[in-house]
């Protein structure tokens, strides 16, 4: 599934994730998933992504799914925890 992700293909439903939470260059640090699965940080890739994430994005996103106000300091851990369950995953189709 994350193979549709490096294609930037945003019409695939999975493609959602990158809008959702406003991460740049997100294509770029996924398509060497393998990698990332087998050492999440690994040339600090994971973290890169992280720090791409759109924060006032990310939090409309969460408290639209959540149907519930998302306090500013929890929205980067949900953002990672989203961003990491995904890569291990191999990808997955994200709730709207």
């Amino acid at each position: 599934m994350i193979r549709m992700y490096c294609q930037n293909d945003l019409n695939v439903p999975a493609g959602r994730m990158p809008q959702a939470l406003g991460t740049r260059r997100f294509f770029v640090l996924v398509k060497n998933y393998m990698t990332l699965r087998a050492n999440l940080n690994e040339f600090g890739r994971f973290a890169e992504l992280s720090n791409t994430v759109d924060k006032e994005k990310a939090k409309e996103y969460f408290e639209k799914v959540e149907k519930t106000k998302i306090l500013p300091f929890k929205v980067k851990m949900k953002a990672d925890n989203l961003l990491r369950d995904f890569i291990l995953k191999g990808g997955y189709e994200i709730p709207v």
